[in-house]
């Protein structure tokens, strides 16, 4: 009942302001981890019929689901991103023949690295299972695009260096932090800004000795969670991976700041930082 009074104002603002719902696209989904028999008869009551909530909704190309899991995403809804990028790698064996190698690692890129990084903030939050399967493809790709057999026993690593990739990991790292700049520098959304101490009563927040810096936020329990969902969320994980970077590495990290409104010099910058860290960790 209180759903359908709240469809009801919405369909009215709707009706005001001349829009139309699409009710092919209308999702109703019902995050619970308890029993779900609860919500059976639970349905949304549009103009055009009606809406029954299911275990899994589409949002931007990403899959929301009833657990807050990602499998479903990752290996198992028809499409899902192991399928996806499995059948770009066949798209990619076809393509080899006809382009040069730096048309193919270009390629390779495009099709496979960029995919993987849509959304990863979000969904690099599951099992290190499913990471592998990830990271699998993508060590096919790069053995692919470096002319690299199994049977070479070539350390993969080293072909990431040659084309100078990221590896997986590097990838969820630096996704993260382009997203935590863009929030701790532009306050936006102030949800998320407010997480990590940038916006008080205004955009920087309030300066104290702990935090004296608006470019340094404080690392607190409410931003890190004491609970190992939210300890492994996108804000605890990125803070963590940014106060060790400004700790350690602080002179990229001026680096960084004085190139923060040069988006892509920024992320030239920590690219050329992780290639060089990944080689020396090789």
């Amino acid at each position: 009942m209180m759903i359908n009074r709240q469809m009801n104002a919405i369909q009215l603002w709707m009706d005001s302001n001349l829009l139309v719902f699409n009710d092919l696209k209308t999702e109703v989904l019902v995050v619970s981890r308890g029993k779900r028999d609860v919500y059976k008869d639970l349905k949304l009551t549009m103009r055009n019929g009606t809406v029954k909530h299911q275990k899994s909704a589409r949002m931007l190309g990403l899959q929301l689901t009833y657990n807050l899991r990602h499998d479903w995403f990752i290996c198992q809804m028809p499409g899902n991103l192991i399928a996806s990028l499995n059948q770009r790698m066949n798209v990619l064996s076809k393509l080899k023949k006809k382009c040069g190698p730096e048309q193919f690692k270009l390629l390779c890129y495009g099709l496979l690295f960029s995919k993987v990084s849509y959304g990863v903030q979000y969904w690099q939050q599951c099992t290190e299972v499913l990471k592998d399967k990830i990271r699998l493809v993508l060590n096919r790709c790069v053995r692919m695009a470096t002319n690299t057999s199994l049977l070479q026993h070539r350390r993969t690593q080293t072909m990431y260096d040659e084309l100078k990739f990221l590896t997986f990991d590097n990838v969820c790292k630096s996704q993260d932090l382009h997203l935590l700049w863009s929030i701790m520098w532009m306050g936006t959304p102030k949800s998320l800004a407010k997480k990590v101490n940038i916006t008080g009563n205004e955009l920087g927040g309030p300066m104290t000795r702990s935090r004296s810096s608006v470019y340094r936020p404080t690392l607190t329990r409410e931003n890190q969670g004491v609970y190992t969902a939210k300890r492994e969320a996108f804000i605890s994980r990125s803070l963590r991976i940014y106060h060790d970077l400004v700790r350690n590495e602080g002179d990229l990290y001026q680096q960084i700041v004085n190139k923060a409104g040069d988006e892509k010099k920024r992320k030239k910058i920590l690219k050329d930082f992780l290639l060089k860290k990944q080689s020396i960790r090789r």
